[in-house]
């Protein structure tokens, strides 16, 4: 998975978030994190977190793993440039043990001289 370039259009960085979620349903929620940037004072992001917090979520006493998006055509990914360009935030929702669910990723995008740093931001119930 190609991170995007600096100068790459909001559909590209939209684009990358499908394809992590994308990936993150594929491979597990551990292996994706490999993908991104982290940084000291972000939560601490794992499968087992995310299975922790989403416990009970449809009431069905299962905790949650993210599934495959293109499943659900009607899951928003929405990105919002910085007012001083510096990047993105981009909201992405989420299936969740093949539902649509009320959680949604979100992702920060930062410029850096070298790229695009990219943090998994939260993960949250909207």
């Amino acid at each position: 998975m190609q991170r995007p370039s600096l100068d790459a259009a909001e559909a590209d960085i939209i684009a990358f978030a499908r394809a992590w979620v994308r990936f993150a349903a594929q491979h597990g929620l551990d292996e994706a994190l490999g993908l991104i940037d982290r940084r000291d004072s972000d939560p601490p992001w794992s499968e087992a977190f995310v299975r922790a917090m989403s416990d009970d979520h449809f009431g069905d006493c299962q905790t949650c793993v993210i599934t495959d998006p293109d499943a659900f055509s009607d899951l928003g990914v929405f990105a919002y440039r910085y007012n001083d360009d510096s990047g993105f935030a981009v909201d992405h929702d989420l299936a969740m043990n093949h539902q649509r669910s009320d959680f949604t990723a979100q992702f920060v995008f930062s410029k850096t001289p070298h790229g695009y740093a990219i943090y998994l931001e939260d993960i949250h119930v909207l």
